[in-house]
């Protein structure tokens, strides 16, 4: 996302959307592209929400709260909690590095002795993850969930996320 960095959904988006009619896809990191038929060459692109299934996922959990880790994942949050009829909310994210992140919760979040579910679209190293179950705890969470739509651990990332108390 700076000048002379390589920007991969286009290499992709060529090579998929000229060999293909069509193209679904499951909660597209679309925060910054509101449209994926460009990127795809013109290829039609059918972008499915994973909010139904991931709101199954929590049927029966008494009063949760959905939590984003980032403004990013406002969306997918937003319809899960819409789903359930649950109360949502996104930390505030500043990134000065690919491990240097400062999470913090909007100013009147109501946490404490909530159990507070986490949903993010995609998850690879778990550093944003980590960092919001840290102030979740720290807001004072009675218990803390984690659904990923695209879990891309690294090896390592399941168990870190469980160690700081998912």
């Amino acid at each position: 996302f700076l000048a002379g960095q390589p920007l991969s959904r286009d290499v992709i988006g060529a090579l998929l959307g000229l060999r293909f009619d069509r193209i679904v896809t499951v909660e597209p990191h679309l925060h910054r592209t509101g449209d994926l038929t460009p990127v795809f060459c013109g290829t039609p692109v059918s972008a499915l929400s994973a909010a139904p299934v991931l709101a199954a996922r929590l049927a029966g959990a008494e009063r949760p709260l959905i939590v984003g880790p980032d403004a990013e994942s406002e969306a997918c949050v937003s319809a899960v909690a819409h789903e359930l009829g649950a109360d949502h909310l996104a930390f505030r994210k500043v990134r000065r590095g690919d491990r240097d992140v400062t999470l913090t919760l909007p100013p009147h979040a109501e946490v404490r002795g909530r159990h507070a579910v986490l949903v993010d679209d995609i998850c690879s190293t778990g550093a944003t993850l980590t960092g919001a179950i840290r102030g979740l705890k720290a807001a004072g969470a009675a218990a803390i969930d984690v659904l990923v739509v695209h879990a891309l651990f690294k090896p390592g990332v399941g168990a870190a996320l469980r160690r700081a108390g998912a």
